[in-house]
């Protein structure tokens, strides 16, 4: 069946366009797939067309891939004809996390789930990316909800910088060890709790060298001036290296270098960066917020409560012992049975027939 795929915004590196892009890919091995953007990054033009009032899809598919408020494109679901509406739903962050740095995005958020709302029930299908999502779906009386895990690259990051690589090794001969984590800038991806967490671990074992490296494109600047503020009250500026965005090349060797993937993040509506630990044999610990029980399931180490000391010697605990981080590998090597693309790509196929 031929399908058409709404999406807000499409960019090449962004994970819903990435997503989208990789979802038209396996549809147009069967028959036409198409993408349809309200905002078309130059970087994607390859990739979709821009959207227009007059588009017809009655004898095709329609796919909304949605996680913000474009009231254009919801509107544009809910009203056309189509053979079939599925609802992608990739969560909505609650606003009051930004409130203290841009207050028009918390009713812009508001505005996103009154949308979701609607939409949810125009879609025919809806798919979440974990039962995280799912639940929300299900109390808005959307029909047809299916959970299936984001469609994962199978070989995203495969080349390294050598200088950065060269630099991390060197690092670790000379017993340092490599604490990464990497998402958006944003206030609930809890780089604070990480920061007040190091601090503590340096208060219980202070002579052990870290390089903490908080790896993501900054958002709101006001909160990126809070963390340095916190990182020099704390004196932990030889600990933490607050990066922006990097290439592939530079993520792929901290991947490969990183000694721990840690999470202090408080919402996800499913988190690739876990997946992608996962396949690098990075241990992982995590606080148990949103989808990251549903997308790590029986792997890594997870906790409930944010006790920074606690968390610290558990920290420890993980660099430390090699037996324990044996165990931990494997129980994510077992997760990411769970996670298999091939088996993740069937489940979508069925959605379309």
């Amino acid at each position: 069946m031929k399908t058409t795929h709404l999406i807000s915004t499409l960019a090449h590196g962004d994970a819903m366009g990435m997503y989208t892009i990789a979802l038209s890919k396996l549809l147009s091995e069967k028959d036409s797939s198409s993408i349809v953007a309200h905002h078309l990054h130059d970087n994607a033009t390859s990739y979709g067309t821009t959207f227009t009032p007059q588009l017809d899809v009655s004898d095709r598919i329609l796919t909304y891939q949605m996680g913000s408020s474009d009231a254009t494109m919801s509107d544009f679901f809910i009203q056309t004809k189509a053979k079939k509406k599925i609802l992608f739903y990739h969560n909505i962050t609650p606003g009051e996390y930004f409130r203290a740095y841009q207050r028009s995005l918390v009713m812009e958020q508001w505005m996103a789930r009154e949308e979701l709302a609607e939409v949810a029930l125009h879609a025919d299908i809806c798919v979440a990316m974990s039962d995280y999502s799912a639940a929300e779906l299900q109390e808005l009386g959307a029909k047809k909800v299916h959970t299936i895990p984001l469609l994962v690259p199978e070989s995203t990051y495969t080349k390294e910088d050598p200088t950065t690589s060269a630099q991390l090794a060197k690092r670790q001969e000379h017993g340092e060890k490599i604490v990464l984590f990497y998402g958006r800038r944003v206030p609930h991806k809890g780089h604070k709790d990480i920061l007040k967490t190091i601090a503590a671990y340096k208060v219980i074992y202070p002579n052990q060298k870290l390089h903490v490296a908080l790896i993501g494109s900054p958002s709101f600047e006001t909160y990126t001036k809070e963390l340095e503020l916190m990182i020099k009250d704390l004196v932990l500026h030889q600990d933490i290296s607050l990066l922006g965005k990097v290439s592939y090349e530079v993520l792929t060797s901290y991947l490969n270098h990183a000694d721990i993937f840690f999470s202090m993040s408080e919402h996800e509506g499913f988190f690739m960066p876990l997946v992608e630990c996962m396949n690098h044999n990075i241990p992982i610990l995590a606080y148990a917020s949103s989808a990251i029980p549903y997308t790590l399931g029986d792997g890594g180490v997870m906790f409930d409560k944010k006790l920074y000391p606690n968390v610290a010697c558990l920290l420890h605990e993980i660099l430390f012992d090699e037996e324990l981080r044996v165990s931990i590998i494997r129980s994510q090597e077992m997760q990411l049975k769970k996670l298999d693309h091939k088996m993740v790509e069937v489940e979508l196929l069925k959605l379309f027939q």
